[in-house]
């Protein structure tokens, strides 16, 4: 046993001793893991980091104990060279984390403390107290920054995975609409901005009937909702259907659905994938239009009385508003043979 100094302040001393006897520590942490140090080379990422990181914790906690032992700083000055900070690598579980730190403070605040006190029969109650409230302090520290240290990297990976989904999103050819069970939108990606004409800003927290399905069609969506809400079934769930929508500027255009439903938290959620069809429904109103024509004329009744059923028929598959035939009649001047109007009024 070392002879004790008198001039010493006893803190420092423990501090040193503390130091002096990271094996010891290490082997008593081992033994209150169960006696198996093979842990840390068995695939135990977190274990493994905690027995690497035992060496350094010591010299730390041995370096402010001496510290608080000398003539007294200034108080930012002793914390900046005495933090307890670490830095943990990838892979490793925070439970376990504080699990292993809490043996280990066991070891040093009553093991280590113990073995002091026996040494250094000088070592009083005073100082025993003072020293128990610098190690309990340096372990909260290092707790409560690891703590930090794994929320802050878990938003991290949080925002990442956000931005990665929303990079998804907004790459998809596709219109991709999410709403929640009361049937407001909850993200409106950049092919949906595009073909509706809402920026994500004005769509997200709307509700998407009033923004992209006409009011004729909003009741019945409204129904499938509560359907949906009381059944956990609804009409169009799963499968691809065409209906017409509704641009920022009202003007109609006809798309493809698809719906599909899940849960988050409890809550259904709704992701809805949407096309424009425009085009394809227009070139295939135009073939139909040109078959019922071809048709028409193909048959034996002159050419002047097939004009209305002509007319309705082109102007049908052109969605007009109205049309109106025009012919030469006898004396070469133009006359109103015909005319059209669509009873619902809807054109492009």
């Amino acid at each position: 046993m070392e002879p004790f100094c008198p001039n010493v302040n006893p803190l420092s001393e423990f501090g040193r001793f503390i130091s002096d006897r990271t094996e010891w520590i290490a082997d008593r942490w081992n033994k209150t893991t169960g006696g198996q140090p093979e842990l840390g080379f068995s695939g135990n990422n977190t274990h493994q980091q905690l027995a690497n990181f035992l060496p350094t914790l010591c010299q730390t906690l041995g370096k402010r104990l001496k510290k608080e032992g000398k003539t007294r700083r200034n108080e930012k000055t002793l914390l900046a060279d005495t933090q307890s900070k670490h830095r943990w690598e990838p892979g490793y579980a925070l439970d376990e984390i504080v699990r292993g730190l809490g043996q280990i403070l066991h070891v040093i605040s009553i093991d280590c403390l113990a073995a002091f006190a026996r040494e250094r029969p000088e070592f009083d109650s005073s100082a025993r107290a003072k020293a128990e409230a610098i190690i309990h302090q340096f372990f909260n520290d290092l707790l409560v920054e690891s703590a930090r240290r794994f929320a802050a990297e878990k938003q991290n990976e949080l925002a990442a995975s956000e931005q990665n989904s929303q990079s998804i999103l907004d790459s998809a050819l596709d219109c991709i609409v999410v709403i929640g069970d009361d049937g407001c939108i909850q993200e409106w990606n950049i092919a949906a901005e595009r073909l509706f004409g809402y920026s994500r800003g004005q769509a997200v927290g709307k509700e998407m009937a009033e923004l992209i399905i006409p009011p004729e069609l909003r009741a019945r969506h409204r129904a499938g909702m509560a359907q949906f809400r009381a059944t956990g079934a609804g009409p169009l769930l799963g499968r691809r259907i065409e209906v017409p929508a509704l641009r920022v500027d009202g003007t109609k255009l006809d798309v493809e659905l698809a719906i599909t439903p899940y849960q988050v938290n409890g809550k259904a959620i709704f992701t809805a994938y949407v096309r424009d069809i425009s085009e394809r429904v227009r070139s295939e109103a135009r073939r139909a239009a040109q078959y019922a024509i071809a048709t028409l004329i193909s048959g034996q009744a002159p050419l002047i009385e097939l004009g209305p059923k002509i007319l309705s028929t082109i102007a049908r598959s052109g969605r007009w508003l109205f049309a109106a035939l025009w012919v030469l009649d006898k004396n070469g001047k133009l006359v109103c043979h015909s005319t059209w109007g669509s009873p619902e009024r809807d054109i492009d």
